[in-house]
């Protein structure tokens, strides 16, 4: 006859397997921390990725812009102050290069207005007139221009565009060195902006 021996548990038994079981959810827990972290650091970096390359293509697009201008540096500058977003794309580039261009053959035209009002000389003034002409038509071909980019024609926008570097140019020469220092400094900013204009609404027009 066999003896069956009573199975039981002793408290210190019951203390090593509840400390074994803690020690189990702890790991458990660890290791569900470092897999959260990785997967966090995943997605961090996935969008990282993902989100520089809008900025790198901005910076790409002002650079295509710039090396077509006049002054590098100085057209750098204007848009890398300017761009509100890295992810801004040619149209964005032109709206603002296009806009600055007018303001400035605006207030140049008013320029030439004081000036000739001002000059005594019956010769020089004559000189004047004809760069107040020009610059009149300037700003209609500029506004044109900007018509044109509203209505998302940038062939029209282009063309309008591409007929006033000429116009600048003839108000150079027909002033020569007699001019004001101001009017000279003005035509050289006039062909610049006018330089980045026609580079940004090109690339448009190109289907850029």
């Amino acid at each position: 006859m066999c003896m069956s021996i009573p199975l039981y548990v002793t408290n210190s038994q019951k203390k090593i397997r509840e400390k074994g079981k803690k020690e189990k959810v702890k790991e458990i827990c660890k290791m569900a921390s470092i897999l959260s972290s990785f997967t966090f650091l995943s997605i961090v970096v996935v969008l990282s990725v993902l989100i520089r390359p809008s900025s790198c293509d901005s910076e790409q697009l002002i650079n295509k812009i710039c090396i077509r201008s006049f002054d590098f540096q100085m057209c750098h500058r204007f848009f890398r102050n300017r761009v509100y977003s890295p992810s801004m794309d040619m149209k964005g580039l032109c709206y603002i290069v296009l806009g600055k261009s007018i303001t400035l053959i605006e207030s140049t035209h008013t320029v030439i207005q004081i000036l000739k009002a001002r000059e005594p000389d019956k010769d020089i003034r004559n000189r004047y007139q004809i760069c107040e002409s020009n610059y009149k038509v300037l700003t209609y071909q500029l506004e044109n221009a900007a018509s044109a980019f509203g209505r998302g024609d940038y062939r029209s926008m282009f063309f309008n565009i591409s007929q006033c570097d000429g116009l600048v140019s003839d108000c150079e020469i027909a002033i020569g060195s007699q001019a004001a220092q101001k009017l000279i400094k003005r035509n050289m900013k006039a062909r610049e902006w006018i330089s980045m204009s026609l580079a940004a609404s090109g690339f448009l027009n190109a289907g850029h």
